[in-house]
């Protein structure tokens, strides 16, 4: 018999071991038959052959089922030791859920920010986002950005070498469908028309809009919606392709529905794509807003690899960039140190530092790992004190042949039961931590994917197997010191170290929480400068879609203002351009005779304030006074700056006074 018939031979056991029973027993006759024949007397040919059950027993171990009756008496062995002491069990299950769960929902947050690559595209490490570094910002330290205007990414695209296969896309989660205000929300995305095709999206019904629909100034009104969107909010209706939506005051033609596992590039899912040409102008840009230098609101993707190396496309890029900065016309300070970056198509993996969810999400998962090792040390504790409660009939066990080596077997086997019995629970933990880490880190994202996912719950199952394995190697140890007959002394300084490894990891804790708390109570006294605890933020909206002209608006916010002066409860009423602390600078400010501009990098902000603005807010005024005095288009334009820019502007000088243009 060749090693390959062997092999076949004690498959076919183990898929039929009663079949082979019953074969060796028929095989066992037939020799008893011939034996008998062949001597003539039965009794002598039964004494030649020699002990049946000897001898099937030795047949039987030459197959693979004196492995699987070793594994199955183990198991029931670990079983019933398990359940044998249903408190300790528990305990052991409990404590392991809670260290296992909690890595779980680190993990659950870690892995959507930083590791999972986008559902729905085609080889998604072959996909680069590019990414821009500034050097004009506000104090002197450069930031990276995916935001460019248009005429950068097709600066960029062209710098490429390989320009069909550069993608834009910008979007926008605030629009609804409809003209009312009850409207479902809709999470649009405007992308060019080789979005799909770069990204390799495939179509669960219809096509994707061409190139034609995607022409600057004649974008066609075409539409590519999700296929969750088409499942929920279109009621899932078979012949969607071709029937219109109506997003705000805009209508399209939906032309396809995208597989289901497609959701877009952000961790919120998107809804519906329409072609770039297709976004509408903001009310603020004069002209096609692709031609416009203020909207930094496009993301660039590209298909690699091509031709060249990642550093030789950087560069080209970066001095292409460069140049169009200096060439740029009304640019008064360009950015000629700007750098471009190619970087994976997950955010969280881009240049520059991690962002403040991914430094969050990490150190969350640094106190998670050491709830598990605390975990570890008090299960572990709990197994060495069962293991050394059953010294005596591991002697018993020793004494009746047993061998150290499957009594140690038997040990880590329980544990293993123990920890996936924990596994089970952790789940559970891990996806209501998950759940509540990302409600209470990133409440503002409705997250595609849920807190626990296959790739969760294979981590979860892979962290109960190491604790497992981990606390199992304690007990090994213990029963394998009773069996050797050694003293308890021994057992007990390993339990003690257990113990003050779980005391000081506890204190590391304790002290970080507490340290937490004092930072988070410093950071609740910290004088900002106005008094957020009792002001109310609103805004005037008209119907989706609607875009008045300024004058509209204005009347509108004034008599809403005017409509709440004297309620009960409302102190102050005020008018603002933007809320304390938001806003983006897009102004040049110059004072004096500097014709060559006061400020290093980007420019301050400016609001338009009503005269009660600082009575509203509690900003005081330092120096001079408030706008209530002034009459309008009596006197000059009157500004009020903060200290930080009047110390830039007119360092040693009272700004009171001051021109600033």
């Amino acid at each position: 018999m060749s090693w390959f018939d062997g092999v076949l031979h004690r498959i076919r056991t183990l898929v039929r071991p009663v079949g082979h029973a019953e074969d060796l027993t028929e095989e066992v006759r037939h020799h008893l038959e011939l034996g008998s024949m062949h001597e003539g007397d039965g009794h002598k040919a039964l004494r030649q052959f020699g002990n049946r059950t000897s001898i099937q027993e030795e047949t039987r171990d030459m197959t693979w089922l004196r492995f699987v009756d070793t594994v199955y008496q183990d198991a029931r062995a670990a079983w019933r030791g398990a359940t044998r002491s249903p408190a300790i069990a528990g305990l052991v299950i409990g404590m392991l859920a809670l260290g296992i769960g909690a890595n779980a929902a680190a993990f659950s947050l870690l892995d959507a920010l930083y590791l999972k690559p986008p559902a729905g595209v085609a080889n998604p490490a072959s996909v680069r986002t590019y990414w821009l570094e500034h050097f004009n910002s506000g104090n002197g330290v450069p930031f990276h950005s995916q935001a460019m205007t248009y005429a950068m990414s097709r600066v960029i695209a062209e710098a490429s070498g390989n320009a069909r296969q550069v993608a834009v896309y910008t979007t926008d989660y605030s629009r609804r469908l409809g003209t009312g205000f009850g409207g479902a929300r809709v999470r649009m995305v405007y992308a060019t028309a080789n979005y799909f095709r770069v990204l390799g999206v495939r179509l669960s019904s219809g096509r994707i809009y061409a190139e034609a629909e995607d022409s600057l100034g004649q974008g066609a009104p075409v539409a590519v919606v999700s296929h969750a969107f088409w499942q929920t909010t279109l009621g899932g209706a078979p012949d969607v392709v071709g029937s219109p939506i109506a997003v705000g005051k805009e209508r399209y033609t939906i032309v396809g529905v995208l597989e289901p596992a497609f959701g877009g590039l952000d961790l919120q899912a998107a809804d519906v794509w329409v072609p770039l040409a297709s976004m509408p102008a903001p009310s603020w840009i004069e002209g096609p807003w692709w031609q416009s230098s203020d909207i930094y609101s496009l993301r660039t993707i590209q298909r690699w690899p091509n031709g060249d190396a990642e550093g030789v496309v950087e560069a080209r890029a970066t001095t292409a960039i460069r140049q169009f900065n200096r060439d740029r016309a009304g640019s008064q300070r360009p950015d000629t140190l700007m750098n471009v970056f190619l970087g994976s198509v997950i955010e969280a993996q881009g240049p520059g530092k991690p962002g403040l969810e991914l430094i969050i999400a990490t150190r969350l998962g640094g106190v998670a790992l050491i709830i598990l090792v605390i975990a570890w040390a008090n299960a572990s504790n709990l197994l060495l004190t069962q293991g050394l409660r059953r010294r005596h009939e591991t002697s018993i066990r020793l004494a009746l042949g047993v061998s150290q080596g499957r009594l140690a077997r038997v040990a880590m086997l329980e544990t293993m039961f123990l920890a996936l019995a924990a596994s089970v629970a952790a789940m559970v933990t891990g996806w209501g931590g998950g759940s509540l880490i990302r409600a209470l880190l990133i409440p503002e994202v409705e997250w595609r994917h849920p807190a626990l996912d296959w790739r969760v719950a294979g981590f979860t199952a892979a962290i109960a197997v190491i604790s497992g394995l981990a606390a199992g190697r304690v007990s090994v140890l213990g029963t394998r010191r009773s069996a050797l007959g050694a003293r308890r002394g021994g057992l007990v300084g390993v339990r003690r170290g257990l113990v003050a490894a779980q005391a000081a990891l506890s204190v590391v804790l304790l002290v970080g929480a507490g340290l937490f708390i004092r930072s988070l109570g410093k950071v609740q006294g910290l004088d900002i400068g106005f008094d957020a605890g009792r002001l109310l933020f609103g805004t005037v909206d008209f119907e989706e879609g609607a875009a008045p002209p300024r004058t509209v608006v204005a009347a509108a916010a004034g008599e809403v203002a005017e409509r709440l002066v004297g309620r009960p409860g409302i102190e102050v009423v005020a008018r603002s351009g933007m809320e304390p602390m938001q806003g983006f600078g897009v102004l040049s400010f110059y004072s004096g005779a500097d014709s060559a501009g006061s400020f290093p990098g980007n420019e301050p902000t400016m609001s338009v304030v009503s005269p009660s603005f600082f009575r509203a807010t509690g900003i005081r005024i330092v120096r001079g006074r408030g706008f209530e005095g002034a009459v309008p288009g009596s006197a000059p334009s009157e500004v009020i700056v903060n200290e930080t820019m009047a110390t830039l502007l007119w360092p040693g000088r009272g700004a009171v006074g001051q021109c600033l243009q």
